[in-house]
């Protein structure tokens, strides 16, 4: 695999749309990030190279036969080349020093509850410094725009506000070479000279291309969206893959062969489209199902080690299970339907939690019925739990899945039109990034540490669009646990001494969907077939038909569908309906029997369980979480961090402070003009007038002290006092210069590069034309209600002769 970097330069301004809009305010918005800071989605730079590239090859200068190789096919194959989201050049540090006050942030928090003066004001700058609309309003612009008719007037309703990127910025597209399969299926991954001069075509072709391409965004044809790209032909770095390091367990070849489970958690860098059977492609699912984790899998081993690929292909004993929403260590499983929570609740009551099992008559729990008649209940939606650990004597934690919505369009195909069609615009349903998806893997334990380390310290790819800005996830291992040899959940006749200690009735919990087929082999989700499953499913030595004896009492209940999409086909996979995951059935017995059961005993039902279908565990009724009473959110680890030794600038810090403080100028100034002595708006007038035609302050200050009229003068030499402001901008700035880490910079010095003499002469502009502003404005509505007044009297006395 082969790494590089497109450099993009703005050289105008850029309006990148997301799609979306700011309240009343934006129209046209850019994309940003959750800090705040601008960025250009991949998809759209992937569209743009590929139609660059389609333009050169129009006249030759690049092979048309190796287009489809590197962009993929829409529907069928996809590219070798992988193209990330382009970023701010220093996003990373911009990244770094808004968690660092925001941190700061925290501290400052504490401080001002425990009563500490003088920290409100510090804490309010770092909180508005810190909001991504602060942090983006650095990095662009807006405009207002109109359309007019023949006759040059606006038309009604076409005022317009777009937000755009200002020109100057650069922004960097990571992008990847990986060998794939050709058109014709053949991979070049054993032919290592026909690989190594295919990707020395590619590499021309996108030098070629990011060259040719010199405009993006909206309005291109408008003055905006002016860039410059380049690829650097030698930054090209080639990444080989990393030797697995299993462990030394040769010795023990029982051992190496023993049923175990690896439990791993997969961290989402990228946003990740998993697109569901039921909404044409347009929804993502919430969790990743075993097909596509077994896919990604196998999609490494082949591209790396042909003999894994075959094992894992073979193995019929490996099970690749749901991976569930994380926090970074645990895998939450999705909330029983049985649990209900109380609907529209507010304050203690949004944690309260209602089991329907204690509703059961003969379940023997005392739990007090006069709480379910006089409450309205609700189902949880997308929610997950921990699997039933306390994490006190009645409290489970909880977890619910972040999803986003990515606008996106397609342009004609007749590139003199220079926006999509009516049919071009779609929408794109991801999980966020930044997520834990907790997974397990149940099979051998030598083929588990094989897979394990595979799958460590790469760059692993999921879902849709995966070579354009989603996505991309990282792995990391949790654990590998003995499995017992006896997985199947065993059913036995009990002596009759035995009746009283044994519970009759059990709960089999979903914790993913089930598949099933009746006596046609037709797809179905219903009780009758459910039975037959089970009395398959739980074997019995004593008799043949042991088992007939299966009641389902309660269902509780939810029907899916799942499906997907078979890429080397082009065609859709069957849609088939399912019991979803925490789907809980009342199961009982006539005759007396002892399970082996209980929240940690996890088996399979159904069919493809290799996929991780049909996982379930049995319960006691009277032990089905009737602890369970109140749910809190799951606070999140970050198991993927790594130490970042680097210096961070001082650079963010400087701009973002001073953007601040330009705006605490303008309220400041607004503020004081309130207590302000007024004069005749002629003098308000010139005094602003001589304060936009003075370079500096102190030239500024002797043009007023030259006013002739004595009155006027001096309360014009009041207005434009600024000690006062000059002083609480400068305890300010050392306030802010003692949160930086004492590594970076001296509070002092940190005050001396943030008050320059130009800023400085900025801030104080800022502060006297808004307090200016403000005093001409209350001396206009002083004027007008002066005016209505004596107009109202000469009425009166119109009236009285």
């Amino acid at each position: 695999m082969w790494k590089n970097t497109i450099k993009i330069e703005l050289l105008s301004d850029l309006c990148s749309s997301s799609g979306e809009s700011l309240n009343a305010q934006i129209d046209i918005d850019v994309c940003y990030d959750d800090y705040g800071l601008p960025y250009i989605p991949g998809k759209r730079i992937k569209g743009l190279m590929r139609e660059s590239a389609e333009e050169l090859a129009d006249i030759g200068l690049i092979d048309e036969k190796i287009l489809n190789i590197i962009f993929g096919e829409a529907d069928h194959k996809p590219g070798w080349v992988d193209f990330a989201s382009a970023e701010l050049e220093d996003s990373n540090s911009w990244k770094r020093a808004i968690d660092l006050l925001i941190e700061q942030g925290a501290e400052l928090r504490n401080e001002v509850q425990e009563g500490q003066e003088g920290r409100e004001e510090l804490l309010a700058a770092v909180a508005e410094m810190t909001h991504h609309q602060s942090v983006l309003s650095q990095f662009t612009s807006v405009r207002s725009q109109t359309s007019v008719d023949e006759y040059g007037v606006a038309d009604d309703g076409s005022l317009r506000t777009m937000r755009a990127v200002n020109s100057g910025q650069k922004f960097s597209c990571p992008i990847r070479i990986r060998m794939g399969e050709d058109p014709q299926g053949a991979t070049h991954a054993s032919d290592e000279g026909a690989g190594s001069a295919l990707v020395d075509q590619f590499k021309e072709a996108l030098r070629r291309s990011a060259l040719n391409l010199r405009h993006m965004g909206v309005s291109r044809t408008r003055g905006l969206g002016r860039v410059a790209c380049r690829i650097g032909s030698e930054m090209w770095e080639e990444v080989k893959p990393t030797e697995p390091s299993l462990s030394d367990n040769s010795g023990d070849q029982k051992a190496s062969s023993a049923p175990a489970i690896l439990n791993y958690v997969l961290h989402l860098e990228q946003p990740c489209i998993l697109q569901t059977a039921e909404s044409a492609g347009n929804k993502s699912d919430i969790f990743i199902d075993g097909s596509r984790i077994m896919g990604m899998c196998l999609s490494e081993a082949r591209r790396s080690d042909r003999e894994l690929l075959r094992e894992i292909l073979n193995d019929e004993s490996l099970i690749f299970s749901f991976a569930y929403v994380s926090d970074g260590e645990k895998r939450f499983l999705p909330m029983p339907l049985t649990m209900l929570r109380v609907k529209d609740a507010r304050g203690e009551e949004r944690g309260k939690i209602f089991n329907l099992i204690s509703r059961l008559k003969d379940t023997g729990l005392n739990h007090a019925q006069e709480d379910w008649l006089q409450t309205k209940l609700s189902g949880f939606d997308a929610t997950f739990f921990n699997g039933g650990i306390t994490i006190s004597e009645s409290t489970i934690e909880t977890l619910s899945v972040d999803k986003q919505i990515n606008y996106h369009h397609k342009r004609s195909e007749d590139k003199s039109v220079g926006r999509a069609g009516d049919e071009g615009f779609y929408q794109l349903e991801a999980l966020k990034a930044g997520q834990y998806f907790a997974g397990r893997i149940q099979g051998p334990r030598s083929l588990l540490e094989r897979i394990s380390a595979l799958l460590k310290d790469k760059k692993l790819k999921l879902g849709a669009s995966k070579t354009a800005e989603y996505g991309r996830v990282a792995y990391r291992e949790i654990s590998i646990e003995e499995l017992p040899m006896e997985e199947s959940i065993a059913v036995k006749n009990v002596e009759p001494a035995c009746l009283d200690s044994e519970p009759r009735q059990y709960v089999l919990l979903l914790h993913t969907p089930l598949i099933m087929y009746n006596d046609r082999a037709m797809p179905m989700a219903e009780p009758n077939v459910l039975k037959q499953y089970l009395s398959s499913a739980f074997t019995c030595d004593e008799k043949e038909n042991g088992c007939d004896n299966i009641q389902i009492e309660h269902i509780y209940s939810k029907i899916g569908a799942i499906g997907g999409y078979q890429r080397s086909w082009s065609l859709n996979k069957p849609v088939l309906p399912t019991y979803v995951g925490g789907s809980a059935f009342v199961i009982s017995f006539k005759e007396p029997v002892a399970l082996d059961c209980g929240p940690n005993r996890i088996c399979y039902l159904g069919e493809r369980t290799k996929e991780g279908y049909g996982e379930y565990s049995l319960h006691p009724i009277d032990e089905f979480f009737a602890w369970v009473k109140t749910m809190r959110n799951a606070d999140l680890r970050d198991v993927f961090q790594q130490a970042d030794d680097s210096v961070v600038s001082v650079d963010p810090y400087i701009s973002m402070l001073q953007d601040y403080l330009l705006r605490y100028a303008d309220r400041l100034g607004r503020e004081k003009s309130k207590s302000a002595s007024l004069t005749r708006a002629s003098a308000a007038g010139r005094v602003t007038l001589m304060l936009k035609e003075s370079e500096t302050y102190e030239a500024f200050k002797t043009v007023v002290g030259k006013i002739k009229t004595d009155a006027v003068r001096k309360t014009a030499m009041l207005w434009i006092g600024i000690e006062a402001f000059d002083d609480s901008v400068r305890k300010l700035s050392h306030a802010f210069g003692e949160l930086l880490p004492d590594t970076m910079v001296a509070s002092e010095d940190f005050e001396d590069l943030v008050l320059t003499a130009d800023f400085v002469e900025k801030l104080r502009t800022n502060y006297l034309d808004s307090y200016l502003t403000n005093i001409r404005l209350r001396i206009r509505k002083k004027n007008q209600a002066t005016n209505k007044g004596a107009n109202k009297d000469i009425a009166t006395q119109g009236e009285s002769v």
